[in-house]
């Protein structure tokens, strides 16, 4: 078989598939609003708003996707030339999505109308109040569906519309947009397209044309406001994956004052001087974010337990992250538990695993109490009572070995260090962008003479093995010390370009080494 031809049964495609997902897109490849029939009356209702002076605030969430569609919403009033509120939550003050408490403020503030964003599908009491208090709620989100809310409107992905498809908030707020305002915007468009990246939609259907849309804009346009937060260009999918959704994201794991409102402005405002400040004061945070999470990885980046459970005196916006990568030293699980700020008798806990466990299925065959959940397969968030820890930590482990663990080999399409061409990567390349539901191809090199192998000679000696002129064996992961000392070695990673200086270089990243 051809690359190509492995290529192609990587992904189960015909030369058919792959010319049609490689073709370029317009924004008329995207659904159309009349696909949704909420749209129309969502659209209406706006503008009767505005007419009516209404008083309106929009309520959003602390993550990524959050920001962006809080932002998109701000923009479609301000084309409209009318004031609204914003309202983005603290993760360590408000929690997740439309509490009470924050129901009562809006109340008393005097609001007429509350959209929601990003949340708001299972804010039954929040929203009821709000109802019987005489305002108007709206409610845009894609979280998972169960009973509704009693609101006036519900935008749901999911829901009236001829293309169910999961997708964000980010895309939905572009949605209402497009659907108001009857015309396409750029920038906004790219805003939705790092949602979705960023809350790790699946790349399939109108999905991926929104990000291939959006990817081309900023590379286009090249918008300050992404700019100011990435290392180079050309930006991709792994720019977002990155340095662009873990920056947003650092805010709302971090700070635990009202400074996180400023994300809004900072995503709109066409001022440069203050692009610059509040960019400085992103990447700032994000640097301490960084900082701290390294410390507690430094710290028990030893411990080579299958099943790792631990408190930390930190921010629960970190133990995620923190979870994460403890789980690359050949960890199965980890759960990090850390303090609940708003009830010093709970602790918050966030569990990582490996593909193959079904964390909501053990979580759930907990016999003991459990305040609150959450998650799929591979990530919960679970809050306990602070006296439950050490039961948790006894029996916690014993749950996990009595569920069998579905383990699936990945996949990968066998070459040799002769495939390893300009030619090839760009076909790969030409399928991009990768993520959820449509990861980037891997590749296994086989039979590696270890000795004709070469590590760089400036510490910490990463793996850097030239093959001919602008084409390479890389990895940051594995230098001399932690190498295999093996004759020859199987080697798994992706063919990528790296770009340097103005010059591309094909590059074999390795993943593993089996």
């Amino acid at each position: 078989m051809t690359f190509k031809d492995q290529l192609l049964a990587y992904y189960q495609l015909n030369d058919v598939d792959y010319d049609r997902l490689v073709q370029p897109v317009s924004v008329h490849d995207l659904p159309s609003t009349t696909d949704f029939s909420v749209l129309q009356q969502v659209s209406i209702q706006l503008h009767q708003f505005v007419q009516q002076q209404k008083k309106i605030i929009i309520y959003g969430d602390y993550d990524a996707d959050g920001m962006v569609s809080t932002s998109i919403l701000k923009a479609l009033f301000d084309d409209l030339h009318y004031h609204v509120d914003t309202y983005i939550p603290n993760r360590y003050q408000d929690g997740y999505g439309l509490n009470m408490n924050q129901a009562k403020r809006i109340v008393e503030a005097s609001y007429d109308v509350v959209i929601t964003i990003d949340n708001g599908i299972s804010a039954f009491e929040p929203i009821l109040y709000l109802k019987k208090a005489g305002l108007f709620v709206l409610v845009i989100d894609h979280h998972d569906l169960g009973e509704l809310p009693e609101a006036d409107l519900i935008f749901h992905p999911l829901l009236q519309t001829s293309k169910p498809h999961p997708r964000c908030a980010g895309y939905l707020a572009y949605l209402v947009y497009v659907a108001t305002l009857k015309n396409h915007h750029r920038y906004l468009l790219a805003l939705a397209s790092i949602a979705t990246l960023a809350d790790a939609m699946p790349l399939t259907q109108d999905n991926r044309t929104l990000v291939r849309l959006g990817l081309s804009y900023i590379n286009e346009d090249r918008y300050p406001s992404i700019s100011s937060l990435v290392k180079s260009y050309p930006i991709d999918e792994n720019t977002i994956y990155m340095q662009v959704a873990p920056s947003f994201n650092a805010l709302g794991r971090m700070l635990n004052d009202q400074s996180i409102q400023q994300i809004v402005r900072y995503l709109l405002t066409t001022d440069m001087a203050e692009i610059s400040h509040l960019s400085t004061w992103i990447k700032d945070v994000n640097s301490e974010r960084k900082i701290l999470s390294q410390q507690w990885i430094e710290r028990y980046k030893d411990l080579d337990d299958k099943v790792i459970i631990l408190y930390i005196e930190e921010r629960s916006g970190l133990t995620g992250l923190i979870a994460n990568r403890l789980l690359e030293n050949n960890t199965h699980v980890v759960a990090i538990f850390s303090p609940d700020s708003k009830n010093s008798d709970h602790i918050i806990g966030s569990i990582r695993a490996n593909e193959g466990y079904e964390l909501m299925e053990i979580i759930r065959s907990y016999p003991g109490p459990i305040v609150a959940f959450g998650g799929h397969p591979g990530a919960v968030g679970l809050t306990i009572k602070r006296s439950e820890f050490d039961q948790f930590k006894k029996v916690f482990p014993i749950l996990i070995q009595s569920h069998p663990h579905r383990y699936k080999e990945e996949e990968t399409i066998n070459i040799t260090t002769k495939d390893i061409i300009q030619e090839h990567v760009s076909l790969v390349h030409n399928l991009k962008p990768f993520g959820q539901n449509f990861p980037a191809p891997l590749f296994q090199l086989h039979d590696v003479p270890a000795d004709k192998l070469i590590f760089s000679q400036k510490p910490p000696h990463y793996l850097f093995t030239p093959l001919k002129k602008n084409i390479s064996i890389f990895s940051f992961q594995w230098n001399q010390s932690n190498f295999p000392k093996k004759e020859h070695v199987m080697m798994i990673g992706t063919l990528e370009n790296n770009t340097f200086n103005d010059v591309t270089s094909v590059r074999f990243i390795v993943r593993s080494i089996l």
